[in-house]
């Protein structure tokens, strides 16, 4: 499909396996990796009509389970055969492919890569890990087969597990691991975790009967239920926007998809498009696109584009001598496909001189120039710039594909030299952007 999912052309000449997975790798030319369950094959591109076999899987009797793809140059592409417990390896974006594992005991099932590169095999009732790459492991027990694993994005070594009966955690890497924790229950029947991308300290923790939805604020240390949401029966699938605080999907066995948007409202229903109300899962593309993708116990596949998030004011802005505070604001769409997106202030002082500033670290609500400084430090300075008579402002800020999935956090500071603390300055409220396709 070149048109987003709606209309789809074969591309399956030369193939003579089913596929079971399918990477598109970014970093040669746009070519696409098709792993089936006994051959592998490659295509020059969304455009090539052959598939050409690749080398490594003419063997007989090879089923590839999943797939973890190469993050960086250095990393090699991995591909895990659970059934006859071997890991193999590309680094050659799946040109050729060589034997990395082969002593896995029981039936490893799906691998997964950590921040700092360590890898996590789901072996049974073990996690299986490695340090070195793939070349050497070591077999961690952890009481129950995972149902979910899942690595913190920002913290190496932090890892998620949910299994039928209890959550488990480690932050050491696999070395140990830590089963419940505070505020959830001793039986568990989880179902599933998800992280929000943009605070890994933010843990979601799904369970199915009866319907629950914990939260965590320090990376599973302590959790709460979140009790201002009505949850709706049988929930199987779990996903937190990475773009949009928030906003949480939760697929259910019979009863579709329901949202909530934002903390405090209720999941409702949100199945309009849907042919099946049977959910299996949903994810998230990662920050910048704000597009979920879901598929049904039937296989259908499902997605829905939620558009730029807006930005979001946040931080007390100065009282300034004419009594009113400069408002931070915003004209068009921060989007890389789009144009003409600004930051605007209102109310400030007239015609005096104003600079804008913004972080790439975060927020921040530290006290400055008789205000509060809103942008954590280091900050990059904007062109200093005249208000007009109202009082109000604006900066053009230009987007490329480099800033999509980034956030910056902005703020004014104006000449105002009137005021009676002294300073001689006024200070804008924050705006934190997120920028997208």
């Amino acid at each position: 499909s070149l048109d987003g999912g709606l209309s789809f052309e074969r591309r399956s000449a030369g193939m003579r396996d089913p596929a079971r997975a399918i990477i598109h790798d970014t970093r040669v030319g746009g070519a696409v990796l098709a792993l089936g369950a006994r051959t592998a094959y490659r295509s020059g591109g969304t455009t090539s009509q052959d598939w050409s076999m690749l080398p490594a899987w003419t063997q007989p009797g090879f089923r590839i389970d999943d797939v973890e793809p190469s993050h960086d140059d250095l990393a090699p592409m991995l591909a895990l055969d659970g059934a006859n417990a071997l890991l193999l390896e590309s680094r050659d974006e799946g040109a050729s492919w060589s034997l990395l594992h082969g002593r896995f005991s029981n039936t490893p099932r799906s691998i997964v890569r950590a921040a700092d590169g360590a890898l996590f095999v789901e072996n049974g009732n073990w996690i299986d890990r490695s340090l070195d790459g793939g070349k050497s492991w070591d077999h961690k027990p952890v009481g129950q087969q995972p149902t979910v694993l899942l690595a913190d994005p920002e913290l190496a070594g932090t890892l998620h597990q949910t299994a039928s009966a209890a959550y488990w955690r480690t932050m050491d890497g696999g070395e140990t691991w830590t089963h419940g924790a505070t505020g959830l229950p001793a039986q568990g029947g989880f179902v599933d975790v998800d992280i929000d991308a943009s605070d890994s300290r933010e843990v979601f923790l799904l369970k199915k009967d009866p319907a629950r939805l914990y939260f965590s604020h320090d990376r599973g240390e302590s959790w709460a239920t979140v009790t201002d949401s009505f949850l709706p029966p049988d929930p199987i699938a779990l996903a937190v926007d990475p773009s949009a605080p928030g906003r949480i999907l939760i697929g259910t066995e019979e009863e579709g998809v329901w949202i909530r948007e934002t903390p405090g409202e209720s999941f409702v229903p949100w199945n309009e498009g849907l042919e099946t109300l049977a959910i299996r899962d949903i994810i998230f593309e990662p920050r910048g696109s704000d597009v979920a993708w879901l598929v049904t116990a039937r296989g259908d596949l499902f997605t829905y584009d939620f558009g730029c998030p807006d930005p979001l004011p946040y931080c007390s802005p100065k009282i300034n001598s004419l009594g009113t505070s400069a408002n931070l604001g915003w004209t068009g769409e921060p989007s890389a496909a789009g144009s003409g997106f600004a930051v605007t202030v209102s109310a400030a002082v007239p015609n005096e001189w104003m600079i804008g500033f913004f972080s790439l670290h975060g927020a921040v609500e530290q006290a400055f120039a008789g205000g509060l400084l809103c942008a954590e430090l280091p900050v990059q300075r904007l062109a200093v710039s005249t208000l007009d008579a109202s009082g109000s402002g604006a900066y053009s800020i230009p987007i490329d594909a480099t800033q999509v999935g980034t956030t910056r956090w902005y703020q004014v500071i104006y000449r105002d030299p009137a005021h009676g603390d002294g300073t001689g300055v006024g200070l804008s409220d924050g705006l934190a952007v997120l920028f997208c396709r």
